[in-house]
C-alpha cells in the first residue's frame, strides 16, 4: 500500500478518504465518501450560481451605463445637426 501512495503522490494525485480493507464495512465507507463528494459538488454549484448572478448583475449595470452614454452622444449629435 505505501508504494501505491508514493506513486500517486509522485503523479500529483491526491487521496480523499480511505478504505479500511480489514473490515467488511466497505459499502458504508463508499456511501460516506460519496455523500462527502456530493456535498462538495453541491457547495461548488451553489458558489457558481451566486457567482453567475453577481456577474449577470454587473453586466446589466455596465450595459445600462454604456447604453446611457450612447444615447447621450446621439442626442448631442442630433442637437448639433439641427
Amino acid at each position: 500500500m505505501p508504494a501505491l501512495v508514493k506513486r500517486m503522490l509522485d503523479k500529483g494525485m491526491f487521496l480523499f478518504g480511505y478504505m479500511n480493507l480489514l473490515d467488511d464495512d466497505s459499502e458504508k465507507q463508499i456511501e460516506e465518501l460519496t455523500a462527502l463528494q456530493n456535498k462538495r459538488v453541491n457547495f461548488a454549484c451553489d458558489k457558481y450560481v451566486i457567482f453567475c448572478s453577481v456577474m449577470f448583475s454587473i453586466s446589466i449595470c455596465i450595459f445600462s451605463k454604456l447604453h446611457q452614454g450612447i444615447l447621450r452622444l446621439l442626442s448631442q449629435q442630433h442637437e448639433f445637426l439641427v
